[in-house]
């Protein structure tokens, strides 16, 4: 490890922040998000919500009132009960990465239509699978 490589490791240990190794749809163009349709956004949010409400529900900083928002000076350090909106964007972005690179490297399934495309993925076996976007959606 070089002098540059601890430095930079020794300022983000310095600020006590983290810096994830890849972002969720730091790749994407305008036109991979232009695929994600209103149904997508929707179908996702409602998992997104889900997740959070299960994750919630098994979190131990739980308050007495059932809120998991603890305040400090009028603000939420730790982030506030409804972290789904979050959730939801980082979804849409990785379904959004799912979408082109199964749209990129898969044939359409004779089932496809404009309005509902399937698309024929071959796994390493040999076998094949149908893939829709509810799939990419989970």
């Amino acid at each position: 490890m070089g002098v540059a490589e601890i430095g930079e490791i020794m300022s983000y240990a310095a600020t006590g922040k983290s810096v994830p190794a890849n972002v969720p749809g730091e790749s994407l163009t305008p036109e991979d998000m232009a695929r994600v349709t209103s149904e997508d956004w929707a179908e996702l949010r409602r998992l997104a919500r889900g997740y959070c409400r299960t994750v919630d529900a098994t979190r131990s900083r739980k308050r007495m009132d059932g809120s998991a928002t603890i305040i400090k000076q009028g603000h939420a350090p730790f982030g506030t009960d409804d972290v789904s909106d979050d959730v939801t964007q980082d979804a849409v972005l990785l379904f959004a990465q799912r979408l082109r690179a199964i749209s990129a490297s898969c044939r359409n399934a004779p089932e496809s239509t404009a309005e509902q495309p399937v698309w024929v993925y071959v796994r390493r076996d040999g076998g094949e699978m149908t893939i829709s976007r509810t799939t990419l959606h989970r």
